[in-house]
């Protein structure tokens, strides 16, 4: 997964990072460490709008969301791919009921945590694993 990550990743220059509630604070911190190891213009919002001013034909638009069900991201999705930018959904829970109609989603577990717990107060924790690994291969790809 993170080969397939790193071979979108590394075809764009300019990185859009976008998340809500807890899951942009994440967004923050992965853009922080993103700007220092890949030479990349690197962005983060929570805000659809914004989003859709930074973005174009040269540009990744990654979400990342725990289990894609807090707000629906098909009108943020449809404005994107409007402008020709590449979109990557990155979700912590496995969902196959998700209706989105993109090609690049990754799914980091197969499991779902406690369905009692809303979406944002349920841990992130798998985000910030899989992305150190990003940041780990990127740093180790820079020193050769």
């Amino acid at each position: 997964m993170i080969d397939n990550f790193l071979t979108i990743f590394k075809k764009y220059n300019k990185i859009v990072l976008f998340g809500l509630g807890p899951s942009f604070f994440c967004v923050e911190y992965f853009a922080y460490k993103f700007a220092l190891v890949s030479g990349k213009n690197i962005f983060s919002t929570q805000s659809e709008t914004y989003a859709q001013h930074l973005v174009d034909e040269e540009t990744l638009f990654i979400v990342f969301s725990v289990t894609g069900k807090y707000t629906s991201f098909e009108n943020l999705f449809n404005a994107i791919k409007s402008c020709g930018t590449e979109i990557l959904l990155i979700l912590e829970e496995y969902n196959n009921s998700s209706a989105l109609e993109i090609e690049n989603i990754f799914y980091l577990t197969k499991s779902t945590q406690n369905e009692s717990l809303l979406p944002f107060e349920k841990t992130r924790t798998v985000f910030f694993i899989f992305i150190e690994e990003v940041i780990a291969r990127l740093m180790s790809e820079r020193e050769t």
